[in-house]
Parts: structure tokens; C-alpha cells; sequence
């Protein structure tokens, strides 16, 4: 009989004979020797085939708590920073802002309530970043190399004024017809312009 909850560390995050995402964590303060159960792990939300999936990953430190104080039938309810895992916003007065998901191998979302400086974040491991700016107004895409947007139907883009340019070639190719109309004047300007 266990009352209260007590801390673990993660030591087995794959075999799940009943593949429900559980886990298996040692006790440090009864000997490296000692392997727990399979422990369920509390998550936000779950549903049949649906929720927030978050496993922790071998050698965090989780909190335990035990069915009715029984050993036998541990659950993981939470995961605790220590002074060898750091949480990943550091500052006290970002701390008091920003929420912020970010996997071990970097990617991360990021939101920042700052007073005037609002953001929603999302960036990888590649540095590829979508950054959603309330305080400009604001939405930037940005690729580390290649960007391609693809629908099976129409592709719109509504601006009040639309400027492409590239560094190198550009090219615009249709498999029909290609329509250019403007209101006003239409100007062309080229070293070589090639016309049929």
C-alpha cells in the first residue's frame, strides 16, 4: 500500500503487450533493481482512436499515483522538471507568457502572449517556421529550402497589392489557356522579350 504519489523514472517506453502507450518506470528510492508495472499515462484528452499523445521518454522524471494505494497498479500523472531537465522557457517574466511544446529532436510551437508582441510559433528541426503575428498583423511562411502548395481544386490569392520576384528564373506554365488583365496599364520589361 503506497499513499500519496511518489516519483519515478522512465526506464521502458516500448512492449506494451496491450499497445495502450504505457510505460515502465524504476523507483529511485527503492534500488535500480526495482521495474514497475505497466503504467498508464494521464493524458489532456482521450478518445477511441483520438487525444493528446504525449509519451515521456526514457530517463524523465514522471509522478506516480496508485489505484486505491495499490503497488501493483501505477499511473503516471504528470512529468516534473528537475536541476538536470530544464523547462525549455527559460525567465521569469517569459515563463509568465509563453506556452511552448518542444520535442527533444527541436521542433516546437510556441505561444507568446506578451503584451503587444503576440505570437503563435511552429518550427522544425530543419528550420522550416510558420509565425502567425497578432501585433503585426501578420502571417510569415518560411521554408528552408523548397515551399509547395498543391490543391485538387482552385488556387486563390486575394491581396490588395501581390509581389512576386526571384533571385534567379521564373517560370508560368499552363496546361490551357493563360489570361492577363489589368485595369490599368500592363508593362513588360525584358533584356529580350520573346513574344509566340
Amino acid at each position: 500500500m503506497i499513499p500519496g504519489v511518489v516519483v519515478g523514472l522512465v526506464e521502458q517506453t516500448t512492449g506494451d503487450p496491450d499497445g495502450l502507450g504505457r510505460i515502465r518506470v524504476r523507483y529511485p528510492w527503492l534500488g535500480a533493481a526495482v521495474l514497475s508495472n505497466w503504467c498508464r499515462v494521464a493524458a489532456v484528452f482521450t478518445g477511441n482512436g483520438t487525444g493528446a499523445f504525449f509519451l515521456p521518454a526514457r530517463g524523465d522524471e514522471v509522478l506516480l499515483a496508485f489505484d486505491a494505494g495499490n503497488e501493483n497498479v501505477p499511473y503516471v500523472i504528470g512529468a516534473l522538471w528537475n536541476g538536470r531537465d530544464l523547462p525549455p522557457v527559460q525567465g521569469e517574466q517569459a515563463q509568465q507568457n509563453v506556452r511552448m511544446i518542444k520535442t527533444r529532436g527541436g521542433s516546437i510551437i510556441r505561444i507568446d502572449d506578451t503584451a503587444d508582441q503576440e505570437q503563435i510559433e511552429i518550427v522544425d528541426q530543419a528550420g522550416n517556421r510558420l509565425l502567425l503575428d497578432a501585433a503585426k498583423k501578420s502571417v510569415t511562411l518560411t521554408a528552408a529550402q523548397d515551399l509547395t502548395v498543391t490543391a485538387s481544386g482552385t488556387l486563390t490569392l486575394r491581396a490588395a497589392q501581390i509581389a512576386l520576384s526571384s533571385s534567379g528564373a521564373a517560370e508560368l506554365k499552363a496546361s490551357e489557356g493563360v489570361t492577363i488583365e489589368a485595369g490599368g496599364e500592363v508593362s513588360v520589361q525584358g533584356s529580350v522579350i520573346r513574344l509566340g
